[in-house]
């Protein structure tokens, strides 16, 4: 009896540590979202609200173009990184700018929720998005409001740029094939994001448009989803033995299957830019 009511207690025991392990465990990991929301208020300045937002811009680019595509399940992705790694960081700055927060959050879910469950229908594929609008319209009021620098505006879309290298080469193997297509696709959306504001937006400086302009050409030729493989000019094969992802072999689910820059090139021509050295640009 005895001999039994200490093995009771010792498998109590057990159970309890094991319990308690797990607890720590999981309360040690944290997301990437979990990260970006721990970052105090005081040190996420206006630089990085914007660029945020065009962030979430990006996001909904590359999943339109995949709702146009027929690809509604990788969409989903796109739709929610909005709402999961960026809204909680930028709410204090909406609400200090004046913007609704419920609606401009709402939105987001409403789309998100729409594409998973309508992916086709007239809302999604023909109208335009009010979650959209409400991206769009917080960053021009921002600069009608706050009329900001050329180096501002320079360093916004260096930012947004700066990450898109980031993604591009994490979604690049050593094997120099695609093997996460999600992050390939968000730099893609990054990048579509900048060329558009520099087309679009009255607060970008005739400077700036020079300076971006003709490396954002070079740097979209880094994407070509939907068509085979080309390489280079010359044809050749890019070399991904300097790719960082330790994914190597894994295939890839969004084409194309190899990409047509490596990680470090599409670096190099963000850091053309940043430099100011166009002349010296070349792919």
């Amino acid at each position: 009896m005895h001999k039994r009511l200490k093995l009771f207690f010792i498998s109590i025991s057990i159970l309890i540590l094991i319990v308690s392990c797990n607890f720590n465990n999981n309360s040690n990991s944290t997301s990437e979202s979990q990260l970006q929301a721990d970052i105090p208020e005081e040190n996420y300045t206006d630089v990085d609200y914007i660029a945020d937002l065009g962030l979430m811009r990006g996001h909904l680019i590359a999943a339109k173009e995949l709702l146009d595509g027929g690809s509604p399940g990788q969409a989903q992705y796109h739709l929610a990184h909005p709402l999961e790694e960026l809204y909680t960081q930028i709410e204090p700055t909406l609400e200090k700018q004046g913007i609704n927060t419920d609606k401009f959050r709402k939105s987001l879910e409403q789309l998100y929720a729409q594409a998973k469950f309508k992916p086709y229908s007239q809302e999604i594929k023909n109208t335009p998005w009010e979650s959209v609008k409400n991206i769009q319209s917080g960053i021009d009021e921002f600069f009608e409001k706050n009329p900001q620098s050329r180096e501002f505006v320079e360093k916004v879309f260096l930012s947004i740029l700066e990450t898109s290298a980031e993604e591009y080469e994490a979604g690049i193997g050593r094997n120099c094939k695609i093997v996460a297509p999600i992050e390939y696709q968000d730099s893609y959306g990054f990048v579509k994001y900048v060329k558009e504001e520099l087309s679009r937006a009255s607060w970008v400086p005739d400077a700036t448009r020079d300076k971006f302009q003709p490396i954002l050409e070079q740097l979209l030729v880094a994407w070509s989803p939907g068509k085979p493989f080309q390489g280079d000019i010359n044809n050749n094969n890019p070399d991904c033995s300097i790719a960082l992802s330790s994914k190597g072999n894994e295939s890839s689910v969004y084409p194309p299957e190899y990409p047509v820059m490596t990680g470090q090139e599409v670096l190099d021509l963000v850091k053309i830019i940043s430099t100011n050295q166009i002349g010296r640009a070349h792919v």
